[in-house]
C-alpha cells in the first residue's frame, strides 16, 4: 500500500517537474477553447461563437424593446383604467415574428 502511494508519488512528481522525451514542445495541461488545436475543434469554435454572436444581438434587441416599451406605456396620472380598442389579424406583425425566427433558424443550422 506505501509502495503504490509511493510510486504515485514519485510518478506526479516526474510529471510535473521532470523534463521527459519531447520537452522541447509546449505542453497544454488545460484545454483552452479559445484556441482551438484542430480543425474539427476551430468549426466548432466558428460554430460557437457565430451561435453566441446571434444570441447576443437577439438579447439586445429584445432587452431594448422592453425596456422601451416599459417607458413609452408604463400607467399615466390621467389613466382612466378602460382598455383601448383591440385590433386582431396583423398579417404583416404575423409574418414577422414566423419568418424571423425561420431565418434564424436557417442561419444556426447552415
Amino acid at each position: 500500500m506505501y509502495l503504490r502511494a509511493l510510486g504515485l508519488l514519485f510518478c506526479f512528481a516526474a510529471s510535473a517537474f521532470g523534463q521527459g522525451a519531447g520537452s522541447e514542445y509546449p505542453m497544454r495541461r488545460v484545454a483552452d477553447m479559445f484556441q482551438p488545436l484542430s480543425r474539427p475543434a476551430e468549426m466548432i469554435h466558428v460554430t460557437a461563437v457565430l451561435v453566441l454572436i446571434i444570441s447576443a444581438v437577439i438579447f439586445v434587441i429584445v432587452t431594448g424593446l422592453l425596456i422601451y416599451i416599459v417607458v413609452k406605456f408604463r400607467l399615466s396620472q390621467d389613466d382612466d383604467g378602460n382598455e383601448p380598442p383591440q385590433i386582431y389579424g396583423s398579417t404583416n406583425i404575423e409574418l414577422a415574428w414566423t419568418v424571423i425566427p425561420i431565418l434564424i433558424t436557417v442561419v444556426l443550422v447552415w
